[in-house]
């Protein structure tokens, strides 16, 4: 939609995500689709009273209705938007009636969606990659060797993996963090240190302003080691893991190569045996 979200009302802001979320955030956009959907033209219908000559005027009206929807204050709450809009929303945006309402965050009108998310907790989009890519047939024998990105984060989901994987990211990112304000405390320092200039010695060295601050760098220094500690054992961990369950995997593939290669080896050597036979 081509307002800045700042100019949108509390219901605005919301109708505004999923619409951006749906490839649909221009109110000329919404309009012609609401428009264009049967059910939806209907139940938006203009009142009886005014006449319209062509679709154009009709879209632009349902247009300025949606702008309204978006921008005045009177429909800064969800349930002063009027309903048969509010189910044209629903419709075309494919979002629970509960999002645009503000009672969830979870925008799926799929109701096994929604359930999914409030038990797991994983986001939206995580449950729909899930479900979307989920193989039609798991146990078709012909499929064996089909690889499934379901099954890979399913399987990694399991035991030891669910634990270390994200504490060993959490430690690296900790101490991200750490560096980071250390960076942030140089600087801060530095600023102040420029506005307001004090020029007793003694003073500047209870301040760290010893020499660029170089009590802060010393520490800095002394945490790098610790920094790319964590990222080794992260790494380390992620791929652990993801060696043995690559070796894991591997090792159910083709489980019936060596006895077929064994009978086709097999069958070609009886041959050349019964053709040295008959010389």
């Amino acid at each position: 939609m081509s307002k800045k979200a700042e100019k949108y009302n509390t219901f605005g802001k919301r109708l505004l995500t999923v619409a951006d979320a749906r490839r649909m955030g221009d109110t000329g956009t919404l309009a012609n689709a609401i428009y264009s959907n049967k059910r939806c033209r209907e139940i938006v219908k203009i009142r009886e009273h005014k006449k319209y000559t062509n679709p154009f005027e009709e879209v632009e009206a349902i247009r300025r209705n949606i702008q309204n929807h978006l921008t005045q204050d009177k429909y800064d709450e969800a349930w002063k938007v009027p309903s048969q809009y509010m189910y044209a929303y629903s419709v075309i945006l494919d979002c629970s009636l509960d999002y645009l309402y503000g009672k969830s965050e979870i925008m799926s009108s799929d109701l096994e969606v929604a359930d999914i998310c409030q038990k797991t907790g994983l986001s939206e989009d995580a449950v729909n990659c899930l479900v979307e890519n989920m193989p039609e047939d798991d146990g078709d024998s012909d499929e064996e060797n089909a690889f499934s990105y379901t099954s890979w984060w399913s399987d990694l989901l399991c035991g030891d993996s669910y634990y270390a994987i994200p504490m060993s990211w959490f430690s690296y990112a900790s101490r991200i963090v750490e560096m980071n304000d250390i960076d942030k405390q140089i600087r801060g320092s530095e600023r102040a240190e420029k506005e307001v200039e004090i020029s007793d010695i003694y003073t500047s060295l209870l301040l760290n302003e010893d020499g660029n601050h170089k009590s802060l760098q010393i520490k800095k220094r002394n945490m790098e080691d610790s920094f790319l500690g964590a990222h080794h054992r992260m790494l380390s961990c992620i791929e652990h893991f993801l060696l043995d369950y690559a070796e894991e995997w591997a090792e159910k593939q083709h489980t019936d190569y060596e006895e077929k290669y064994y009978k086709e080896a097999l069958k070609i050597r009886k041959a050349l045996k019964a053709k040295e036979d008959k010389k």
